[in-house]
């Protein structure tokens, strides 16, 4: 710093600066200009409570920082975002009316969410990690994120995939709702003509004669039978 105020004044006043000054110069300005794309906060000492977030940031990360609702809405309006990672906290709800439009990856794994915000809007969302929280069920919001390509709602309390989830979300590649209470799987799962090519559904309490064959997926209905046999023996 003493090094960049002397250049100053050096050449506030017209003489040439050393060389060596120069270089040294030149390499603290385009410090000082280097723009932060990536912030990773691991606990709560380290949040930003009072400087806020560097506007230019891309990427995300806020993992086991005892975040809680409301939510800082700060996050929300970085508009260079596209990855944004909240897990491992206390949230119990998000704010509505989010609109990020970079953003691609949204991760809110293991916190205590029971519902999806409503007129969430990022255009170009494609992967939603929801698992390990407290949804009972499908929560209706996420079928207007028409831009899904993997969606993780694993480790939940869900009972019913919705029918149209397919039509709704026709860019799915990769579906895990396993470790839910799913009793029976709509057959538009098991359709051709579909993007979806990964279904995770293990640890459900599957009624198996209500259940679809899943030759998309290498599983008959004898291979679920046998799971659930021996899940209850």
């Amino acid at each position: 710093m003493k090094t960049l105020l002397s250049s100053i004044r050096l050449a506030s006043t017209g003489n040439d600066l050393p060389s060596s000054i120069k270089s040294t110069s030149v390499n603290a300005v385009q410090k000082l200009q280097r723009p932060t794309l990536q912030l990773i906060i691991t606990q709560a000492i380290d949040y930003p409570t009072l400087k806020g977030f560097p506007s230019t940031l891309e990427k995300l990360i806020i993992n086991s920082a005892h975040l809680r609702t409301p939510v800082d809405r700060r996050i929300f309006t970085l508009k260079n975002l596209h990855t944004l990672d909240l897990s491992d906290n206390n949230i119990t709800e998000l704010p509505s009316n989010i609109q990020m439009n970079h953003l691609h990856t949204l991760i809110i794994r293991s916190n205590q969410l029971k519902s999806f915000p409503n007129n969430f809007q990022c255009s170009v969302l494609k992967y939603l990690d929801l698992s390990q929280n407290q949804f009972e069920k499908f929560d209706l919001n996420i079928l207007n994120i028409h831009t899904l390509e993997r969606l993780n709602l694993s480790l939940n309390q869900i009972k019913l995939i919705p029918r149209q989830i397919l039509r709704l979300l026709p860019q799915l590649q990769v579906f895990n709702i396993a470790s839910n209470q799913i009793r029976t799987i709509p057959s538009c799962l098991a359709c051709s003509g579909t993007r979806l090519h990964t279904f995770h559904y293990a640890e459900n309490p599957l009624i198996t004669e209500k259940c679809i064959t899943c030759r998309r997926f290498n599983i008959t209905l004898v291979e679920l039978a046998l799971r659930v046999v021996i899940k209850y023996r």
